[in-house]
């Protein structure tokens, strides 16, 4: 499994931009860009749904830097993946919760016109997220409009290896 950046404490670039995405049974998705960061490698966006004061939902998705304007396939080790879906929410005793929904990796495709030169991109899309915990198939179908302020970092935004338990003795 590969693991990918999703955020910094890092204050980032003025990014702008929106994701919006039909999510079945979720229902509609309207996501503001919250980031858009390469490191010349890969390219990492992430947007935001927030819903009230503690709950928020997130898209993530991770392309290669160097992505060919045009519309790619979903395929197990394709040379694009899928989006993923998140819930994010804080209990009434201040803990922060985290539901990753994983997508399936050989159903649906995106678009692309990026821009790297210019830090710009626009995308539609179609994938499938595997509910958490049920595992049924969720239909998302969507688009990036008008991302922009891709901010140039110097660190790696994807790990394909498993990370050692943070266990102390």
């Amino acid at each position: 499994m590969t693991t990918y950046y999703i955020k910094s404490d890092k204050k980032p670039n003025a990014v702008s931009g929106t994701l919006t995405a039909d999510i079945q049974t979720f229902g509609l998705f309207n996501g503001v860009a919250t980031r858009f960061i390469t490191n010349g490698k890969q390219v990492t966006l992430r947007a935001t749904h927030k819903l009230n004061e503690t709950e928020e939902n997130s898209i993530n998705f991770t392309f290669p830097a160097t992505i060919e304007n045009k519309r790619y396939e979903f395929l197990k080790g394709g040379p694009v993946q899928p989006p993923t879906f998140a819930q994010e929410w804080e209990d009434e005793c201040g803990g922060h919760w985290y539901r990753p929904h994983s997508s399936k990796e050989d159903a649906g495709y995106v678009e692309f016109n990026f821009d790297i030169e210019n830090g710009t991109l626009n995308a539609k899309f179609h994938f499938t997220v595997l509910e958490n915990p049920t595992g049924d198939e969720l239909l998302v179908a969507g688009e990036v409009k008008d991302f922009k302020g891709l901010e140039h970092i110097n660190c790696s935004l994807v790990q394909d290896e498993p990370r050692k338990p943070f266990i102390k003795s």
